[in-house]
């Protein structure tokens, strides 16, 4: 596992040999509305592969549902958006936003 920082992250981990061969975890400590656009851009500049798999971590199910609620229309990547317990550290739920 490694960590990286990459811009606006707040953290983002890179796991490698899982069903994926790059499975990437940006965990955001706040989203509304109005940065998702900013959200969206940001993965748009980076190059995707079929077997990469990219997931935005939320400790809130409001932050979840602004993701589910406008989900990207043509981003060519495995996204996902999932909702976490930060005290527990266990994911609650997932949902995939948009499909390579």
């Amino acid at each position: 596992m490694n960590k990286t920082i990459e811009g606006p992250a707040d953290l983002i981990i890179e796991i490698k040999n899982w069903e994926y061969s790059k499975w990437y975890i940006q965990l955001k400590t706040s989203v509304n509305k109005d940065m998702l656009y900013n959200i969206y851009g940001s993965v748009a500049l980076n190059e995707w592969t079929s077997d990469i798999k990219f997931s935005i971590a939320v400790s809130s199910e409001i932050e979840f549902e602004t993701f589910i609620k406008k989900p990207p229309k043509s981003l060519k990547v495995n996204f996902y958006v999932m909702l976490v317990n930060l005290d527990s550290g266990k994911i609650l739920k997932e949902e995939k936003l948009c499909q390579y």
